[in-house]
């Protein structure tokens, strides 16, 4: 990497960040406003540039006030940081703290502008950033830096003088306040069951290495200040190299799970994704003891603009109690079940027998799609996930379940496609579940227009079909396979309504419609987007389109079996 790319990426940082500004021709960034620290201790660090930046990122107000580059492989130039030194220096005899990576080539260079410095008449202190893991890579080292940037830098903040500053600093580090973990490298492949092994081998770190003693196994009148015990508070920084979030928080839960088993109190968690240069995967976590030197926490939730410090939400900031045991879910305050007595009882009203009739239609029509679960899974591994079958089956028997456990009410057809629409919505999978939702919960809202004297009509059932239609056009799917739905429903309406208007019986009427469904089905041609060029054509039925056909074929002959048996008596 050229000085010329260096320069170019930090003016880049400064364009984003209008708080910052570059050093010309010394690859270093400042606060914009280090000429306005009267009083303040001024901190200054740097790295090796590479795929990231590092600590240029943490300057700023509460943190950094320079950070210095080397070139690839590189430390920062002695003239460099000597440069840097001398431009942020102004009058002030507050000084100026050094806090160097634990890396050979950044000591002997900082220390050299160090003592230049001194010879000029600086009040200059140099702080070696170490840790408990020999040999140690410079992120790793970096890790480390991270707390002590964030709390020297809130201390300068508080007006704390640098003896005090470097005195704090010293003994973080010096006295087993601040520890490195190293989980083992993955490989590029790993899946996410090894994260629980990688936790519990932290967690064997923790407790073998780092000397942490297991409940009831220590005595509390002979505690060491460079041992963390079962009851200590401590905050945690997680660098993770070459994971996804998904990878990375999943981790995070089982790590915390194995803290938990030696009752440690992890007050804050910081994370910080980097890029490994090898093929391999890892999390370095480095473990801060919160209870030695009082203020720590403080200092860590002091304010910083600084750009790369991981930001997190605590309850502090929103003004909440921070208890001991943290919730980390909730049912919801809104999120409970619907039952038959939240709904307004609105629209016409079915007689009990009558009721009871409709249900029975309604649960042959679930036995339908459960009894076709595999064969719809089969269509589906030829367009989806090879699950659809399975997903729609899920709703079926829980509406079924809640028919024969008598939670749905029969009697007022509003109510029972609301609750039908709240079971799918909660069942059913992905955009087909959304859509029977809607579809479902627009008949209930037809039914509720109604007067509660109004004779149930065919006229009604019609209009419910027709509004519940229109709703899923209005959605404006674009989306091929998601498209089917509607448009198998659009062609039951215009069959339905096509007999009723040659007077055909209203039952014969239906199941006209239910065939034309079924054709529907068998005429389909599916086609994805990414194969309309090449006109391909596939070997099965379209799962969501036959779906349509089954359920009500099944409602068609349970109205047949029920309903006439019941106009009968």
């Amino acid at each position: 990497m050229s000085e010329v790319t260096i320069d170019k990426s930090l003016l880049g940082m400064a364009v984003v960040h209008n708080g910052l500004i570059v050093l010309e021709s010394c690859q270093a960034i400042l606060r914009r406003d280090y000429v306005n620290m009267r009083g303040k201790v001024k901190l200054i660090s740097g790295g090796i540039a590479g795929n990231e930046l590092l600590c240029t990122e943490f300057v700023g107000p509460g943190m950094l006030t320079a950070a210095v580059l080397g070139n690839i492989f590189c430390a920062p130039s002695k003239n460099n940081v000597l440069r840097v030194i001398e431009e942020i220096k102004s009058d002030d005899p507050s000084g100026i703290l050094l806090i160097v990576p634990d890396y050979a080539a950044c000591l002997i260079n900082f220390t050299w502008a160090k003592l230049r410095a001194m010879e000029r008449g600086y009040n200059v202190k140099i702080f070696r950033v170490t840790a408990n893991l020999q040999p140690a890579t410079q992120e790793q080292s970096f890790l480390s830096a991270q707390f002590l940037y964030k709390i020297a830098g809130a201390m300068s903040e508080e007006g704390k003088d640098i003896d005090e500053i470097y005195s704090v600093c010293n003994h973080i580090t010096s006295n087993g306040i601040l520890h490195h973990l190293k989980s083992a490298k993955f490989t590029k492949r790993c899946e996410m069951e090894i994260f629980s092994d990688s936790a519990e081998h932290m967690s064997e770190l923790l407790a073998n290495t780092l000397s942490t003693v297991p409940p009831n196994e220590h005595n509390k009148n002979s505690r060491n200040t460079n041992k963390i015990y079962d009851d200590h508070e401590i905050a945690i920084m997680i660098n993770s190299f070459g994971f996804r979030e998904l990878e990375t928080y999943t981790f995070i839960l089982d790590i915390l799970k194995q803290m938990k088993m030696y009752s440690l109190q992890v007050k804050r968690i910081y994370v910080k994704p980097l890029i490994s240069s090898s093929n391999t995967k890892s999390f370095d976590i480095c473990v801060l003891n919160l209870l030695i030197i009082p203020g720590l926490l403080k200092y860590l939730d002091f304010p910083t603009s600084a750009p790369a410090w991981p930001k997190i939400l605590t309850s502090d900031i929103l003004e909440l109690k921070e208890d001991s045991e943290i919730n980390l879910s909730t049912q919801g305050k809104y999120c409970k079940h619907k039952n038959i007595v939240d709904e307004k009882l609105q629209g016409p009203l079915m007689g009990y027998e009558t009721g009871q009739t409709f249900l029975s239609i309604i649960s042959i029509a679930c036995e339908a799609v459960i009894a076709c679960t595999k064969q719809l899974n089969t269509l589906d591994q030829e367009f989806g996930n090879g699950m659809y079958g399975t997903s729609l089956a899920r709703g079926a028997q829980a509406i079924k379940d809640a028919i024969q456990e008598n939670k749905m009410l029969a009697t007022y057809p509003c109510v029972t496609f609301t609750q039908i629409s709240h079971i799918i919505e909660r069942t059913v999978d992905g955009v087909q579940g959304g859509l029977y939702s809607l579809f479902f919960n627009n008949i209930a809202k037809v039914f509720s227009k109604y007067e509660n004297n109004k004779q149930i009509t065919v006229d009604m059932w019609l209009n419910a079909l027709i509004t519940a239609n229109d709703a899923i056009k209005e959605l404006h799917i674009s989306y091929l396979d998601d498209q089917v739905l509607v448009a198998v429903l659009m062609k039951v309406q215009f069959s339905l309504m096509n007999a009723l208007n040659e007077n055909v019986d209203p039952i014969a009427a239906f199941g006209i419609a239910v065939t034309a469904a079924e054709n529907f089905t068998l005429n389909a041609i599916h086609m994805r987007s990414s194969d309309a060029k090449t006109n391909k054509k596939f070997k099965y039925l379209h799962p969501e389109a036959h779906a349509v056909g089954i359920w009500l074929r099944g409602a068609y002959e349970g109205i047949k079996l029920k309903l006439l048996n019941h106009i009968a008596k």
